[in-house]
């Protein structure tokens, strides 16, 4: 076997996560890893890496603008909340 084995923290550079979220998603099943010996570290193969990448990408709809005019407003509401200067203001 020639296939280098992957850490979990190999696993969590390559995917800028922490090494715990890599140690979650094998202890849920999502990410399939070995066990080297009854106490021994976890190991991945770097097709199940990819695997798990590739399912855990989530596609992100693009962001559309609103198409509807924003609504007229009468000069009463546009006062509203503003500082409104009068020519009369500031001047003695």
């Amino acid at each position: 076997m020639t296939e280098r084995l992957l850490t979990p923290a190999d696993v969590a550079e390559r995917c800028q996560i922490s090494a715990k979220t890599v140690l979650r998603a094998i202890h849920r099943g999502r990410l399939r890893a070995s066990r080297l010996g009854d106490q021994g570290a976890y190991r991945m193969r770097e097709a199940d890496v990819e695997a798990w990448i590739e399912a855990s990408v989530c596609t992100v709809p693009p962001v559309r603008r609103a198409t509807v005019p924003p609504p007229v407003r009468t000069p009463d509401e546009l006062s509203l909340g503003r500082l409104v200067l009068s020519p009369d203001m500031g001047r003695r």
